[in-house]
């Protein structure tokens, strides 16, 4: 076809007349001058459109270092315009002062990266989206996270094999191999209380727990959800799930990525300690006070098997009032695994004084079996105690070498502490 189109030409050129033919060379070079103009017009129009996009990005730029007013996003939906037939992206935002703002979509972010509840942040005049921000915790809810992990290991826990087998089968199972529930088609526990006498190692035990898992660990004692202002204790319990949620959901923390392990899973332990500060039994006709801390306690029963509940997300609380517990606390589905910490018994008190004396240098007619039946109804806390006191009294008479006199005053000390302690309460 082009060879067709080519002869044809060359067979009008041939028919034309030199007149004829320098007129058409003329409208050629008009048509050529002209197009040349056209390029050069399209690009002057390209280099104005760069240097006008440069601008208003520099003034983007300058009015993100203005500052700006913090919303939250209440409601996204497109609206259908009748005249143009087109669908308009919009949003409503919640203003701190409590006003509700309904504006278009700027493009400077994503309408589809948006989502209710976001936290925004916009022109304080013209309520201008310019950056989505992550979600803000609070200082104290950040400090409740573990940075490092404790140096306590299941090693340091002495006379509590059953119950150590207990929490691996109930907490760290769970999060390591997920797929085993998942192929028998059950769920796993979601809480975990340990119950018991002061001093038996319930703590403890959280800390090896967190030094034994592969996940983030959150800590905290039920008496910092006690707060001065109505719904603050309630706000706090509110953002520690969310930040446990978002670690599960989306390897960050506060919008910051964590670059976990892709091929672990990823899980969050939040550990109560006294929880029977909030969750005691509610009673009618109750204070301020009261009324509060059920607020606190009835978030809490909706965190563990609500909607938003995660089965990545252990709970684990100690306690040693189990008896004043409400009873919705401690039912199934909740903390469905309840593992009492009861006293040593005497091989127990035994390896918890090997545990604590293996660093010291103590005589050869010490036996620690012996030192064990003289410490009878002693918690592992009081064990600890013993080997202390004995070391001081060596210590005092400039000993070299702990002895069986030593341990004898720290068992005679410790337990004269305990009554004492018993009679002031």
């Amino acid at each position: 076809n082009l060879k067709d189109q080519i002869a044809k030409i060359d067979k009008q050129v041939l028919m034309m007349t030199n007149t004829q033919l320098r007129n058409h060379i003329g409208m050629i070079r008009e048509q050529m001058n002209f197009q040349k103009r056209e390029l050069e017009q399209t690009r002057q129009d390209i280099k104005f459109q760069k240097e006008k996009e440069l601008e208003v990005n520099k003034r983007v730029d300058q009015s993100k270092q203005l500052p700006m007013m913090i919303c939250n996003v209440s409601e996204l939906f497109t609206i259908r315009e009748e005249e143009t037939d087109k669908e308009l992206q919009s949003i409503v935002i919640k203003a701190p002062s409590r006003q509700t703002i309904f504006c278009q979509s700027s493009g400077l972010v994503p309408y589809e990266d948006l989502r209710p509840n976001d936290t925004i942040a916009v022109n304080r005049e013209t309520y201008l989206i310019y950056e989505r921000l992550p979600q803000f915790y609070d200082a104290r809810v950040k400090q409740m996270l573990v940075a490092e992990k404790p140096k306590d290991s299941f090693n340091d826990v002495g006379g509590m094999d059953l119950i150590l087998k207990q929490v691996e089968e109930a907490v760290l199972l769970p999060l390591r191999k997920p797929e085993l529930f998942t192929q028998i088609g059950i769920q796993p526990s979601k809480g975990l209380l340990l119950f018991g006498p002061p001093g038996v190692g319930k703590t403890l035990i959280a800390r090896c727990i967190a030094n034994a898992c592969d996940c983030i660990f959150l800590s905290l004692c039920a008496t910092q959800l006690i707060q001065m202002y109505i719904g603050d204790g309630s706000q706090m319990l509110q953002e520690l799930f969310d930040l446990a949620k978002e670690y599960v959901e989306k390897d960050t923390i506060n919008g910051v990525k964590q670059n976990s392990n892709p091929e672990k899973p990823r899980g969050a332990i939040i550990y109560i300690d006294e929880i029977d500060a909030i969750g005691t039994r509610r009673q009618e006709g109750e204070q301020n006070a009261g009324k509060e801390t059920a607020r606190t306690l009835m978030l809490l029963l909706n965190l563990m098997d609500g909607f938003i509940s995660n089965s990545m997300i252990k709970v684990i609380a100690s306690t040693n009032r189990v008896d004043s517990l409400d009873p919705a606390l401690v039912r199934s589905n909740r903390f469905d695994r309840k593992i009492e910490c009861p006293l040593p018994n005497l091989q127990g008190r035994v390896k918890i004084l090997q545990i604590h004396s293996q660093k010291m240098k103590i005589g050869p007619e010490v036996q620690l079996e012996e030192v064990a039946k003289a410490c009878e109804d002693f918690s592992g806390a009081q064990l600890k105690a013993v080997c202390v006191e004995a070391a001081m009294n060596c210590i005092r008479r400039n000993g070299r070498e702990v002895d069986v006199r030593d341990f004898v005053e720290g068992v005679a000390m410790v337990r004269n502490r305990g009554k004492d302690a018993e009679g002031y309460v």
